[in-house]
């Protein structure tokens, strides 16, 4: 089918539904996805934050500790996809605006249209959506940090194990809870004493033991994480869209959704980890309690420690958890995205 063709069955698909079928699909499936993906976060998390001879091998003791901070990431998707795909399109719009190309065809709201530009613009636009995308992101990651952490200390507490931190990291917890305020310490010894994976609690927990600087921790890695993810995430669909759906299908063909969506996560995802993972380990060991301000004196110092206490291998740790949960998490968004353009296609 032409170009043209398919861009004018979906912007018309697109203009006569209210709503934008592209951010719904990809929504509901990022939720269910991520909700079937989470325990992989989890474990991921629990596997980062070992140290040393510490290593995190503890089974949780209830199965509710495995959705502690999945919360905080639903609340998160929803606001991310209602932004994503139209800040993309923007940005992508606003890159090609010399292009007549886009002025000839009209193609103002359709992903796959967008395939047409240049492979630079493709990957500016997707670094530059996924950092705005991470400044939304970073506050609801670091909520999920905070429950994830205090399921993994409620569950060393009822087991009587304590695996996850070194005497001296503890040691060091301690100097620095002893040097804040009366107030301050006490609320932080609260806390400790009582942790919680409740939404509302964690969100007031770091509000009032870190205040809203707590709600940016790990902010340069994360922003980086997102900005590679969106650049990967958006070349490979833009690479799939363009060949496999649109450029080389026979008119009147059909295309199966879940095989496509299979190629690009598998693809996606390899990339994903193999680039981004220390970017990732970082992330969480700055946005942890167990680590955070008090062993880490900056972004530099935390990875000089990293690789001189636990080699530059630990940058991997969590690899394996998190690659099986991207690739859950990336096979419900493209099954959606791929489902929806099926559909569009379909509606000549």
């Amino acid at each position: 089918m032409p170009n043209s063709a398919v861009s004018d069955i979906t912007v018309s698909a697109i203009d006569n539904d209210p709503v934008n079928l592209t951010i719904i699909s990809s929504t509901a499936a990022s939720m269910l996805s991520m909700s079937l993906a989470h325990p992989f976060e989890v474990i991921k998390i629990g596997q980062q934050l070992s140290f040393g001879d510490y290593g995190f091998g503890l089974k949780h003791s209830k199965l509710l500790y495995y959705s502690s901070g999945l919360s905080a990431l639903n609340a998160a998707i929803v606001s991310k996809n209602i932004l994503r795909f139209p800040l993309y399109n923007h940005i992508i719009k606003f890159l090609e605006r010399d292009n007549s190309f886009f002025d000839h065809h009209k193609y103002h709201h359709h992903l796959s249209s967008l395939t047409n530009a240049s492979a630079h613009n493709i990957l500016t636009a997707g670094a530059i959506t996924g950092f705005l995308e991470s400044c939304l992101y970073i506050p609801f990651e670091n909520l999920k940090s905070r429950m994830v952490g205090n399921s993994i200390l409620l569950s060393e507490r009822q087991q009587g194990v304590h695996l996850s931190n070194s005497p001296y990291m503890v040691e060091r917890r301690d100097l620095y809870t002893n040097k804040q305020p009366l107030k301050t310490k006490s609320i932080m010894l609260h806390y400790r004493a009582s942790p919680s994976i409740n939404f509302f609690t964690a969100f007031r927990e770091i509000c009032q033991t870190d205040g809203l600087k707590g709600f940016f921790r790990g902010t340069i890695p994360t922003a980086a994480k997102f900005s590679c993810n969106s650049i990967i995430n958006f070349g490979v669909y833009t690479v799939i869209n363009e060949r496999l759906l649109i450029g080389s299908r026979p008119e009147g063909s059909t295309y199966n959704p879940i095989s496509l969506a299979l190629l690009t996560t598998l693809s996606c995802s390899s990339m994903i980890i193999l680039i981004t993972q220390p970017l990732d380990f970082i992330k969480t060991r700055t946005q942890s309690n167990r680590f955070g301000p008090f062993y880490y004196d900056s972004l530099t110092d935390c990875i000089r420690k990293i690789v001189a206490e636990e080699k530059v291998s630990a940058l991997y740790k969590g690899w394996g958890p998190r690659f099986m949960k991207v690739n859950i998490l990336n096979f419900g968004i493209h099954l959606g995205l791929y489902s929806y353009l099926e559909t569009a296609i379909n509606l000549n």
